[in-house]
């Protein structure tokens, strides 16, 4: 029988960020997960800046900004071409003032790694 600090159900991008978080303040975490594994993904996930300060407090995102690309600058189109809007995250105040994609399994990976090296347990 284990002690923890805190159990967590579900191993995706939010319930092992919220286990590094623990892990991070010294809480023993325990992640529970039905899949054995990740399952590659064929999508790309966009970080807004807000969630890229989450990473940066967590010590994480100089990790995750090697496995995903930024973009400052994004286009919304009309089927037909035209443009709706553009959106530049330059001009923001905010020290992460871009967009991260990354594909999602491949977050879920570090998130596994990190939250394993700091002593996190995934069921």
């Amino acid at each position: 029988m284990e002690d923890y600090d805190a159990v967590i159900v579900g191993a995706g991008i939010g319930g092992l960020a919220l286990g590094c978080a623990l892990a991070s303040y010294g809480r023993k975490a325990c992640v529970l997960e039905a899949r054995l594994g990740v399952t590659p993904s064929k999508r790309g996930l966009t970080l807004q800046p807000n969630g890229l300060e989450v990473l940066q407090r967590l010590g994480l995102l100089d990790q995750v900004i090697r496995i995903g690309a930024k973009t400052t600058r994004v286009t919304w189109r009309e089927i037909s071409g035209r443009p709706l809007v553009t959106l530049d995250y330059s001009i923001l105040d905010h020290p992460h003032n871009y967009l991260l994609t990354v594909v999602p399994s491949e977050l879920e990976l570090v998130l596994r790694q990190v939250f394993s090296s700091k002593g996190g347990t995934i069921y």
